[in-house]
């Protein structure tokens, strides 16, 4: 069974695969296309990355967390709208929408977690777009995070 010692809940050894924006922004269209994290925090031999595409390199249960956070980039009001696709097929429950009310007052966050059964040479992406008028990414603000469940 478990054991909690010292008060700590007991060591799991999932691979952590953890990456984010950085100081980098990323205007999105209002036609969906791949987020960027561009910025390495720890890997994990369960996934690889380039260029917004994650890529499944170990077949098991993988748990995906999300936040984005995003700014309107006129003066109109917009929204953003994001979600996690495998393969090019939306993944259930991974939908989220903020409203960016102007670039004044605009910024706005949401996320999503998702468990998914993923095999060996699948693809998953994270896609976002403005749902009136352009939205650009905040920096050091929006993170993926991948676990391969044991």
């Amino acid at each position: 069974g478990l054991e909690f010692i010292a008060g700590q809940p007991p060591a799991v050894n999932n691979q952590v695969f953890f990456r984010h924006n950085g100081p980098v922004t990323q205007t999105i269209s209002t036609a969906f296309s791949s987020l960027l994290f561009e910025t390495s925090v720890e890997n994990s031999t369960d996934v690889s990355y380039a260029l917004g595409t994650i890529t499944v390199e170990s077949s098991g249960a993988y748990t995906i967390s999300y936040q984005i956070s995003t700014n309107a980039t006129t003066a109109a009001r917009t929204g953003t709208e994001c979600k996690i696709q495998v393969d090019g097929t939306d993944v259930d429950g991974s939908l989220v929408y903020v409203y960016n009310r102007n670039t004044t007052d605009g910024r706005a966050s949401s996320s999503a977690t998702v468990r998914v059964q993923l095999n060996a040479g699948q693809t998953v992406v994270v896609q976002g777009r403005g749902t009136f008028t352009p939205v650009v990414t905040l920096p050091n603000a929006c993170r993926l995070l991948i676990t391969k469940d044991i």
